[in-house]
């Protein structure tokens, strides 16, 4: 019955992408855990407690260009840590 197959080959894609998604989530934690603590606790509060640059640049005592600059910083470290925790997994 082709809806049968459909529905497994659904199945099987889920299960593919959920592995994926975890392995993704895992290796992002792993890489804001390799940052330095200043430059994890900024990504963290950008990100996740989604405050402004304005208002990071107020909590740090500095200008919205420096956090930008910080975080530009930080993103980019992140990115090197993910390709590197990817091309591993490859």
């Amino acid at each position: 019955d082709p809806s049968i197959a459909n529905a497994e080959l659904l199945t099987d894609d889920y299960l593919a992408s959920a592995k994926s998604d975890s392995f993704l989530e895992e290796a992002l934690d792993r890489a804001l855990q390799a940052l330095d603590a200043e430059d994890r606790r900024l990504v963290e509060t950008f990100y996740f407690d989604r405050l402004s640059q304005k208002e990071l640049a107020d909590q740090l005592g500095t200008t919205p260009k420096g956090v930008s600059g910080r975080l530009e910083r930080a993103r980019e470290k992140l990115r090197s840590l993910m390709k590197r925790a990817l091309s591993h997994e490859a």
